[in-house]
């Protein structure tokens, strides 16, 4: 998302191939939730400390790559 509101304010855009880090792992992501807390995300109510764009979808499974 690159400001508050509805659902307009969401987008599918695409993003480099994330690498991991010293202490990190890699999960190749098989299924993802967008759900209430991205609601609250997108109204203002939650992680309004991070500057915008926001990723939205804080549950996700997989397997560790």
């Amino acid at each position: 998302m690159t400001r508050q509101g509805g659902p307009e304010v969401m987008e599918f855009v695409e993003r480099p191939e994330p690498v991991s880090g010293p202490g990190q792992v890699l999960v190749e992501i098989a299924a993802a939730g967008v759900n209430f807390m991205d609601i609250g995300v997108r109204h203002g109510l939650a992680w309004t400390e991070r500057l915008d764009p926001k990723i939205l979808g804080v549950e996700g499974a997989g397997r560790v790559v």
